[in-house]
């Protein structure tokens, strides 16, 4: 009988859920804080455990993400643009039927950095309040994919700009 006992208690001892303490809840922390300055620094040492060429092929997976896939197409894309413009657009305006001096066809970029300021500030606000939008409607939850849909506007205001720059061209 007294084994019985014993074997009861240690059944309903097995039974209990452990007790959550704070102790138990504390984080375990592995190696050793870096101090202020030590964050701040540009380099860090040489993890010599880690295998070099795991690290270079580490990222390349994310190019198959559509989301990735899209903001890199899209950024590439209007960076050529704008580099396409601005190494053209002195041949385009100094030479006849225009015949612009160097200066005045320099302002172009004027007009370029300011629709530029005003398209940032504008478009970053208007995501800020889509997003809080979004998340709003899929129960508070905030999804990164949401930014993507306001990349969509800027996908057809883009080549019209282009198109608007193209046609003076096109005159010669």
């Amino acid at each position: 009988m007294g084994e019985e006992k014993a074997e009861q208690e240690s059944r309903s001892s097995e039974e209990k859920e452990p007790e959550v303490t704070t102790e138990s809840l504390q984080p375990v922390l592995t190696g050793h804080k870096k101090t202020y300055l030590q964050e701040l620094k540009p380099w860090s040492p040489l993890n010599t455990k880690s295998n070099y060429i795991g690290l270079l092929l580490r990222p390349w997976p994310m190019l198959v993400y559509p989301a990735t896939l899209y903001s890199f197409l899209t950024f590439s894309s209007q960076l050529a643009f704008y580099i396409c413009i601005y190494s053209t657009y002195a041949s385009v305006f100094q030479l006849p039927p225009y015949s612009m001096c160097t200066g005045v066809s320099g302002l172009i970029n004027v007009a370029a950095s300011i629709g530029i300021f005003v398209g940032a500030y504008c478009g970053g606000a208007f995501t800020d309040i889509f997003i809080r939008y979004r998340a709003r409607r899929n129960n508070g939850i905030f999804e990164p994919e949401t930014r993507l849909i306001a990349m969509i506007l800027p996908f057809f205001i883009v080549p019209i700009g282009l198109l608007m720059y193209n046609s003076p061209s096109l005159r010669r």
